[in-house]
């Protein structure tokens, strides 16, 4: 009876020992994972005033553009940065910085780029 005693004791201790390591893990990722999905949205909520001007015509940013246009098309560039805080008075000016490239998708849409990733501006004029 003692030795089974003692079995099973040793089993428990093994078993908690055990888990101890993938409780801290466990713990780490869920932490890991609320920072990370609260960076995504303070950057999701510091695109949304995102503006363009050009052609006299303010663009704001809708969201990410479903379309990639490729090379060869018309690619013009945005050669000034005013404060997120400002509208852009000036043609050619965002309010928001990094590489940005555009070109026209229609009458009151562009495509842009920034950093890499594909973006779609509509003024509403």
């Amino acid at each position: 009876m003692k030795k089974i005693k003692k079995v099973v004791l040793l089993s428990l201790i093994f078993v908690f020992i055990l888990n101890i390591p993938r409780k801290i893990y466990q713990e780490t990722y869920e932490q890991k994972e609320k920072f990370s999905g609260e960076k995504k949205m303070d950057e999701k909520e510091s695109k949304k005033g995102w503006m363009i001007k050009v052609n006299d015509k303010i663009y704001h940013l809708v969201g990410e553009s479903r379309i990639k246009p490729t090379c060869g098309t018309g690619w013009l560039s945005i050669e000034n940065v005013v404060s997120e805080s400002e509208v852009p008075t000036e043609n050619n000016t965002a309010n928001f910085s990094g590489s940005i490239k555009y070109l026209y998708s229609n009458q009151n849409q562009i495509e842009v780029l920034v950093n890499d990733t594909w973006y779609e501006f509509i003024s509403e004029e």
